[in-house]
C-alpha cells in the first residue's frame, strides 16, 4: 500500500463524513437544493484528490 492511497482513503473517508453530516443535520428543502449540486461537488472532489495525489509525486 502506497502513501497516496492511504491520503485518498482518508481523504474520501472524510469527505463521506462531511457529506453525511450535512444531509443528517438539514432541512427538506435544503436536502432537495443539495441533492440538485451533488453531482458538481462530487466532480469537485474528485478534481481535488487528483490535484492532491500529483503533489505528493
Amino acid at each position: 500500500m502506497t502513501i497516496g492511497s492511504v491520503v485518498k482513503g482518508i481523504a474520501m473517508g472524510a469527505a463521506v463524513g462531511a457529506a453525511w453530516y450535512a444531509v443528517s443535520k438539514a432541512s427538506e428543502r435544503e436536502r432537495r437544493s443539495m441533492k440538485r449540486h451533488v453531482g458538481r461537488a462530487l466532480k469537485e472532489a474528485g478534481a481535488a484528490l487528483d490535484d492532491m495525489t500529483s503533489v505528493m509525486r
